[in-house]
């Protein structure tokens, strides 16, 4: 049966929200991987192998139990949740600061490991609300309400929150300001179904997200966006209500829950392919970093050669990746202009760079030759869709797609 926390979060959505952030210590040298998670009302660790399982606390009771733990990008530091009190520590669930707070229901700590994002039922008033702490535990910012109770990190450690789009009533997630109470730049939406519990990769370059039918729901099937472009690059999972993402330290693979088991997959995965990890499982953080793989030592009579390490592999090359566009979240001034910006991305070799609007090729230049930035004039005047089309000299082409309007006459 769920547990009174977990209960209370999903119960939330529609109220106001609050988020904690909560600075710690600075990080020690990375760690091995390794994914953290519930396991009745203690902590579990187990590798993405499935080996390596163990319990990390053995003191949890139902009236006294732990939730909602969070790792650090290098496994260092792990924040969690023990009947409402939040603590921030080591993977052991040692050498612990709290409890910080003794009304948190969620928890989601910066990739750094100097901040934690907390969610807290409110006191004075019914709801669930924003709070920002300092290490010391004195309050540096209460932020807005939401619609939906998850949040992530965005690369440049702002919040990623849930936010309803007005043309669509549905909600998606935004970046968002400082403060919290402004959405800056939407970076996922759908038009039929809510989006909630953001998660970006390592790299910076994809952010999951559940896709879900209602609002309410616990969670749906796992989408993956760019997030520099924002548009949906593929489906993960379909028909299951999947939730509480975590990333492998080299952005090729997802840590899910699946009811009360935990799942994983891979980043270019389809439904179906995902694997049982933990039968009994719930709330999983993934941290540390992956073995790099290494070439075995060869010998002869005369000479010796070191082991020879290799790089772990790119993300997937995508045209994301190449440029970056305007947001979409404003109409267009006339005469409407758009500025490109071609990133040129490294360890890739471009020979075609392309941009339509419709049936119309705006510009083609070879890779080689495509300038830094690109002005795009005479566009349509009320509302158009541009295509980025990039052709890497090895692979496919690969392309991307946002649509803008353009601000009626006055």
């Amino acid at each position: 049966m769920m547990s009174f926390l977990r209960k209370t979060r999903w119960r939330g959505a529609g109220r106001a929200l609050a988020l904690a952030v909560v600075g710690v210590a600075a990080a020690a040298p990375a760690a091995g991987a390794v994914i953290v998670y519930e396991c009745d009302n203690n902590l579990c660790r187990i590798n993405a192998d499935g080996t390596g399982q163990a319990q990390i606390t053995t003191d949890g009771s139902p009236t006294n139990d732990y939730h909602w733990p969070s790792l650090s990008r290098d496994g260092t530091r792990m924040a969690w949740i023990r009947h409402g009190g939040l603590y921030v520590g080591d993977v052991a669930a040692k050498n612990a600061v709290g409890p910080i707070t003794n009304l948190a229901t969620y928890a989601v700590m910066r990739p750094d490991g100097q901040q934690v994002a907390v969610i807290e039922n409110g006191v004075v008033f019914i709801g669930q609300y924003v709070y920002v702490y300092n290490s010391t535990g004195s309050l540096a910012l209460s932020g807005t309400g939401l619609e939906d109770p998850s949040f992530g990190w965005a690369p440049d450690n702002r919040l990623l929150l849930p936010w309803t789009n007005p043309a669509t009533s549905k909600i998606g997630i935004c970046w968002v300001s400082p403060d919290t109470t402004t959405c800056i730049d939407r970076k996922a939406s759908d038009a039929v179904l809510s989006l909630a519990d953001p998660a970006v990769s390592p790299d910076g370059g994809l952010l999951a997200v559940s896709a879900k039918v209602n609002a309410s729901d616990a969670g749906g099937d796992i989408r993956i966006h760019s997030y520099v472009m924002h548009d949906l690059l593929r489906t993960l999972t379909s028909g299951y209500q999947d939730t509480n993402f975590g990333w492998s330290s080299d952005s090729k693979r997802i840590v899910f829950q699946r009811g009360k088991a935990l799942y994983t997959t891979s980043v270019d995965g389809t439904p179906g392919s995902e694997k049982l990890l933990v039968a009994g499982g719930q709330s999983p953080s993934w941290g540390g970093q992956e073995p790099v793989a290494t070439t075995p030592t060869t010998t002869t009579p005369a000479t010796t050669t070191t082991p020879a390490t290799t790089t772990p592999a790119r993300s997937p090359f995508t045209a994301a990746s190449a440029f970056r566009l305007p947001s979409n979240r404003s109409c267009l001034k006339r005469p409407a202009r758009l500025k490109l910006t071609y990133l040129k991305p490294e360890g890739v070799t471009v020979s075609k760079v392309e941009v339509l609007t419709g049936k119309h090729r705006l510009v083609k230049h070879s890779g080689g030759r495509a300038r830094r930035s690109i002005v795009l004039h005479h566009l349509p005047a009320k509302k158009f869709t541009i295509t980025i089309q990039v052709t890497p000299a090895a692979g496919k082409t690969v392309t991307a797609r946002r649509s803008y309007r353009v601000c009626a006459r006055r």
